[in-house]
């Protein structure tokens, strides 16, 4: 099962783009998927991504915690941000 595993993370980062990254973000976030959470804020705090999404309407909806996540995120040196734990398919 753990090329099923990778073959879904693959896909899911070969799809993530400006107009779905929040979403999939609040949908990771709220399922603990950890990697795809992860994946999207390193997608989200890149130069070129950034402004873009946090002037959007849809950033606006964002639960707070996410906000700060993102806000945060940006703000720190990415040598010290604290990784997640990684995905544990074991635990569903």
């Amino acid at each position: 099962m753990r090329w099923l595993e990778q073959l879904c993370i693959q896909y899911l980062e070969n799809n993530i783009n400006v107009l779905n990254v929040l979403e999939a973000l609040k949908n990771a976030a709220r399922l603990k998927l950890y990697f795809l959470k992860e994946y999207c804020l390193k997608y989200i705090t890149k130069e070129s991504i950034y402004t873009h999404i946090v002037m959007s309407k849809e950033f606006e909806t964002l639960d707070q915690p996410l906000m700060v996540e993102i806000v945060r995120r940006r703000q720190v040196p990415r040598c010290h941000v604290m990784p997640e734990p990684p995905f544990d398919s074991s635990s569903k």
